[in-house]
């Protein structure tokens, strides 16, 4: 069972990595082009689905350790 707290901490986890993780790749981005080779064209990364995957990812493996570790404290249920 999932209480405020937990719900409190799965918050904290995905506001602490997501903007982590915009401050490291904007130091290895200095900008939002990159140089086709094929092309040679400029091509602008379209930003709004840059911010929906780094947003998805981090919350999403933050909801995958949340119910590891829940299923983890709960226990033996089958009693093998």
């Amino acid at each position: 069972m999932l209480t405020i707290t937990s719900y409190f901490g799965f918050l904290l986890a995905a506001l602490t990595i997501t903007p982590a993780l915009f401050i490291g790749l904007n130091k290895i981005h200095r900008t939002s082009f990159f140089l086709s080779p094929r092309t040679n064209q400029i091509e602008m990364i379209e930003v709004f689905l840059f911010g929906i995957v780094l947003g998805l990812i981090p919350i999403t493996l933050a909801g995958l350790f949340v119910t590891a570790y829940l299923q983890y404290r709960r226990g033996d249920q089958l009693d093998l």
